[in-house]
């Protein structure tokens, strides 16, 4: 298992770069997606661009380094058009990043800072309709060309953004090619890079649902960093004699197959009653509640599942969890 850190491109973290990356993960990757715009999105590049340029450069980069921090081990970095350039910045300054998969960009090595290695592997995708990839190609040539374990493709008829699902110029068939290769050059890595990386002991393990389709869809949710948030009954804690959960305690989160994928720190615990759950904490949750009817009715029927006999209203106290991914 590879550890990917994918950064979005200049509209920000849209469903098709997640989609991107849940290909990825669905070859047995670990994705991660950091959000460099903290939730905002937008339906063009110019508007990107413009709260980019709002943002500066500096604070974006300081966002994708806060979001590699907490990593003990290699990663490959990947990342869509401007994503890519965060990418390569990284790939060219930190030690840790063993790959550049770079998608729709890239940049003479020249102009950022660090430098890449002659041994560093380098893969560039990028359309031959692309008019932005057209100001990168010959820097993306060049390189290639200097550089034995580096290479690029250009897909014929691709545009800007044609690997994000989400927007009107993907290409599935190109992207399903760009997918098969990138695939192919991180399984040729070293082993080393494609063990991924370690993460430290924690005060306790956290196992998100049964073992099976719920847990998957938890996991994925809280190593995408949608899931910030977490719900239990208050009588469970009592039942089982467990001390509720403290701000500052940390918990390694396991997956199906009982391996580590996250470690996750709590920055606030409130215990209220189910009815008085706030809005921000149900979309918090990350599992695609909007309100506070969609969030009761789900969970007080998984929560009836374990009590048989007892019923679960909106009176009973429900411990509210807040979350902050610390690595990966």
């Amino acid at each position: 298992m590879t550890t990917i850190v994918l950064f979005h491109h200049a509209a920000g973290l849209t469903d098709g770069v997640r989609a991107l990356a849940d290909r990825l993960a669905q070859a047995g990757h670990l994705v991660i997606t950091p959000d460099l715009y903290n939730g905002h999105r937008f339906t063009t590049i110019e508007e990107g661009m413009a709260f980019y340029r709002e943002l500066t450069h500096e604070q974006v980069l300081a966002r994708a380094q806060a979001a590699v921090a907490a990593l003990t081990g290699p990663f490959v970095v990947t990342g869509v058009s401007l994503g890519a350039m965060v990418a390569q910045t990284l790939a060219q300054a930190d030690a840790r990043a063993q790959g550049l998969l770079a998608l729709e960009g890239f940049v003479g090595p020249g102009y950022l800072p660090g430098t890449l290695p002659d041994s560093f592997p380098v893969a560039i995708h990028g359309g031959d309709a692309d008019t932005w990839f057209a100001e990168d190609a010959p820097a993306a040539l060049a390189y290639t060309w200097a550089s034995a374990p580096a290479y690029c493709d250009l897909y014929v008829g691709a545009d800007h953004l044609f690997t994000d699902a989400s927007w009107p110029t993907y290409a599935p068939e190109q992207t399903n090619l760009v997918i098969e290769r990138a695939l192919a050059w991180i399984a040729s890595l070293p082993e080393h890079v494609r063990e991924g990386f370690s993460l430290p002991t924690a005060d306790a393990v956290g196992e998100y649902g049964e073992p099976g389709p719920l847990r998957d869809q938890l996991v994925k949710a809280l190593v995408s960093g949608q899931k910030t948030a977490t719900s239990s009954l208050h009588r469970h804690y009592l039942d089982a004699g467990e001390a509720l959960p403290t701000v500052g305690q940390t918990e390694l989160v396991i997956d199906s197959a009982g391996r580590p994928v996250c470690l996750l720190e709590t920055r606030r615990v409130d215990v209220v009653r189910a009815q008085d759950v706030t809005d921000d904490f149900v979309r918090a949750e990350g599992e695609g509640f909007d309100t506070w009817d969609e969030w009761w009715s789900a969970h007080q029927s998984f929560w009836s599942e374990g009590d048989e006999g007892i019923p679960v209203t909106p009176e009973d106290l429900v411990v509210c969890q807040w979350l902050r991914l610390v690595a990966p």
